[in-house]
This record gives structure tokens, sequence and C-alpha cells, in this order.
């Protein structure tokens, strides 16, 4: 579950954690206001950022033909002129695809006058089963082009989550970054308490891109100006203050649908819907299939105790989908049965006027029970005999409905 930045600096800031003051706007009326009462503190101007899931917000464009999310203001006037651009409008970026991402609030905040720009992330890395931090000198746009990091020398430290981090481990990250003897204990101290923030709530991703150190009173601070945070959606029950945070118009409609369902579903841009039960089994089907040629348009988790009541909704949810030719089944039957599988799939198909291809792979328990249940119901259906078989048996469907759409459209004209 990810969160918009405003939010995720509200909640660094219960951690003692910095970041400009600003104020979150629905309303050119809330943006005239929060302009004014800013700009009457900030020497350096203020800041107006459209509000989204997505990243290089800065680099985007609005479909009304207004360039970039993020722009920078020194009169109120100017201030509500950029905002009324984005509010209501949708943001596309090189993160949110051909569709972009509908702008329903915005966030205006002083512009701090920045010397000197740094990364800070923190995120999990699976291999060593164990949180991992990394920092750079330089932050900001473009951290992740090969030569920035060479140039700020991207610093790392795994962290024992029986210990967290330790502060030795603070300062070897802190002292990496080349800042005055002055300012280490500040960004030690920033360090220790972003992963606070991090480990409990249960994040899976923090990044902090970039922040920047001020004199506040002769005192060194750590300022965040931008922040994402993504949480672990199975561990939310313990966070109902995380929950609350979500937005649903940041979701695609099939996303949102799933999420209402207890289901998890990713969208992508192709046209071959990949339906599977357990990560790991889906990520490979996707994987072979864009080896293969192959573009999923989207996958979806059944989960491992599936029954066929469950199973019925994740399919009609599917197919549901426009983008979807092609939906390719593919189960290893282990805490379920295919029987039951094959039995949702039957009815999600009997209450669907309209279907895309039906490409079927069952292994595991109750595999010839679920085969033959698809064969006698649904005649139409392909049956793939192997993973392999499935994978080329979804392409080819893909390609022949691909074709086909191109010849009707070629006889139209």
């Amino acid at each position: 579950m990810r969160i918009h930045e405003y939010q995720a600096k509200a909640l660094l800031a219960r951690y003692d954690i910095d970041s400009p003051p600003g104020d979150v706007c629905a309303s050119l009326k809330a943006v005239r206001r929060a302009a004014k009462i800013l700009l009457e503190k900030y020497r350096f101007g203020i800041v107006v950022k459209a509000q989204i899931h997505a990243g290089k917000r800065g680099h985007g464009t609005f479909k009304n033909g207004f360039n970039g999310g993020i722009r920078f203001c020194n009169t109120v006037d100017e201030a509500a002129e950029y905002a009324s651009m984005m509010l209501g409008e949708v943001l596309v970026t090189p993160d949110t695809g051909p569709g972009g991402l509908l702008v329903d609030k915005i966030l205006v905040e002083g512009r701090v006058n920045k010397e000197r720009e740094y990364y800070f992330s923190i995120i999990i890395d699976s291999a060593q089963a164990a949180p991992v931090i990394l920092a750079s000198a330089f932050g900001g746009e473009g951290i992740e082009r090969p030569e920035r990091i060479a140039a700020g020398g991207l610093h790392s430290i795994v962290v024992d989550p029986e210990t967290g981090v330790l502060p030795r481990q603070a300062q070897y990250l802190a002292a990496g970054l080349g800042l005055q003897h002055t300012h280490l204990w500040e960004v030690e101290r920033f360090i220790m308490r972003a992963y606070e923030a991090w480990c409990g709530n249960d994040a899976l991703f923090l990044e902090i891109n970039p922040f920047t150190l001020i004199e506040d009173h002769n005192r060194p601070v750590c300022m965040v100006i931008d922040a994402k945070f993504c949480f672990d959606e199975n561990a939310l029950f313990r966070h109902p203050h995380i929950r609350l945070l979500s937005d649903p118009t940041q979701e695609h409609p099939l996303e949102a649908a799933a999420h209402r369902l207890g289901l998890r579903l990713v969208k992508l841009d192709g046209d071959i819907a990949c339906v599977g039960n357990g990560a790991g089994l889906l990520m490979s089907t996707i994987d072979l299939i864009t080896r293969g040629g192959g573009r999923p348009s989207c996958f979806l988790d059944l989960g491992g105790g599936v029954d066929a009541d469950r199973t019925r909704e994740a399919i009609k949810l599917v197919l549901s989908d426009p983008d979807t030719a092609v939906v390719f089944v593919n189960v290893f039957a282990g805490l379920t049965t295919c029987r039951e599988v094959a039995k949702g799939i039957v009815n999600a198909v009997r209450q669907t006027p309209s279907l895309p291809a039906l490409v079927i792979r069952m292994a595991g328990n109750d595999s010839s029970v679920g085969t033959d249940m698809i064969t006698s119901f649904l005649p139409d259906a392909v049956l793939a005999h192997s993973f392999d078989d499935g994978i080329a048996k979804a392409i080819k469907a893909a390609v022949l409905n691909k074709t086909t759409r191109l010849e009707n459209a070629h006889t139209r004209q």
C-alpha cells in the first residue's frame, strides 16, 4: 500500500523528522489561503506539488497540456494559476504509464534554500533477509543513473532486525555523505529515527529523496523535501492509522475492485491476463510470457486455499477488463483442489456474456477431475498439458486475436 507525499511527511513528523511547513489543498481557495500564509514567512518562495502515487512528477505532463507537477511560485496569483491547471486533471509521468493519475490534492509548502541534496532509502533485501539502508551524497533527480551513483558513492548497511540500526552503522552512513563535523550527529539521529518510522509501521520501502541540511538558530536540521512510503498490506491489521491513509482514486479500477474482494491484482499494459495461486508461480508466468513475446494485461493471485466462490469472482474480474484478449489460468493445487478452481471458472464463464480466449493449465490435487470439468462444461477453452505448453498457447491465442482484429479493421476500411 502506498501513500501520498504529504501523508509520508506527516508520518515522519511523528518521529521528530522535519519537513517544510505546508498545507494540503483540494480547492483554489485553499491554495490561495495557504500560499498567502507561507509567502509571508518564506523569502525563497513556495512550491506547488501535485499529489499522486508516482514519482518524477516534475517531468510529468497533464492531459490538458500543462507541463510539470511540481512548480515554484513567488506570488499567490502564480500559485493559484498553477493549481488551476493541476486540480481535477490527470498527470502522466514516466512512472504512471500512459493512463496517468488523477490529481485531486495539492501540497503547497515553503521552498527550502538547498545547498546540497542527499538521498536516503530503506528496502528489504530478500537475498539477505534483512533491511538495507542506502544513502548518497547526491540526491534529487536522476539518482538512479550510474554516473550519479558513482559520483555520490552510494553507501549501504545491512540492518539486523533483532537489534535495529546500531549507532556505529548510522555513524558510517553519515560519514560517507561528506558532511561537516558539526552536522554528523544530526544526520545520525535522522537515520535512526527514519528506521524507527520504517520498522514501526511495517513498511516495505521508504525513500527520502532528497533531504537537505539547514541551519535553524545555529543548529543543523535535516529537512525532508520529498518522501515515499510503501507498506506491507498483510500487516495493516496492526496499523489502522495507516489503512486510513489509503486513496482508492490512485488505484486502477480493477485493482481497487480486487482489494474490495480481498484479492491481489496488478494492472499491466498488455493483453494476456495471468491468474494463478502463489506469487512465485505468477512471477514465473509473467516472465515466461514476456520472454516469449507476449504482454501480460494483469496478474491476479488467487491465494493458497482458494475455493470455487473466490475463483469465480477472480475470473469475473479479469474477464471485465477490456484490455484482456486472453485469460491464462495457471494453477498448481496444493492447499486447494483443481476441482474447486474448475468449478469457479465454469461459474464465472456462465455469468459473462462476452468472453476472450481462455487457456487453462492445472496440476496438483484433483487435476484430472478439474480438467474433465473444463472439457465438459467449457468446450471452447484451451487446455494446456504443461507450464510451457500453457505459455505457448496463451501467446498464440493473443497473436491470433491481434491478427483477427487487424483483419477486421482492414475489412471495415
